[in-house]
Order: C-alpha cells, then sequence, then structure tokens
C-alpha cells in the first residue's frame, strides 16, 4: 500500500486496530522466546524457533501496513 498521511481523528481511530494486532504479535513473541529460552542453544529447535519469531514480526508489520500506516 501506497504512503498515506492520516489527519488526527483517522489516525486516533486506527489506534485500537493497532494495538489489538501489536498485542496478537507481542504475545506470540513472548511465547515462542520463552520457548528459545528453555531450549538448548544452537539446536535446530531453537534455530526453527527464532525463524518462527522472525516470521510472526514480518506477519505483523504486513498486518500494520494492510491499515495504511508504514514499519519502519
Amino acid at each position: 500500500m501506497g504512503r498515506k498521511t492520516f489527519d488526527y481523528e483517522q489516525a486516533r481511530a486506527m489506534i485500537p486496530r493497532v494495538r489489538e494486532i501489536t498485542a496478537e504479535a507481542n504475545g506470540r513473541v513472548q511465547e515462542l522466546s520463552a520457548e528459545v529460552a528453555r531450549t538448548p542453544q544452537g539446536s535446530g529447535r531453537a534455530q526453527k524457533l527464532k525463524e518462527w519469531i522472525n516470521t510472526v514480526i514480518r506477519h505483523w508489520a504486513e498486518r500494520i501496513e494492510e491499515t495504511g500506516a508504514q514499519v519502519a
């Protein structure tokens, strides 16, 4: 989606949705991070969990950008 400028009311209206998307992603990243902490470092499982974390973050960024906001 192209770059968009929001007025105050538009931006304010987006905040609940952005918070919801962010909370979902944050919860999942926290779960995966806890699992990484319990997994032997350097193991294939730890690497896979880190890849999943990156996937969650990329998906979060895509969902935020779908709202018209930019992720920098």
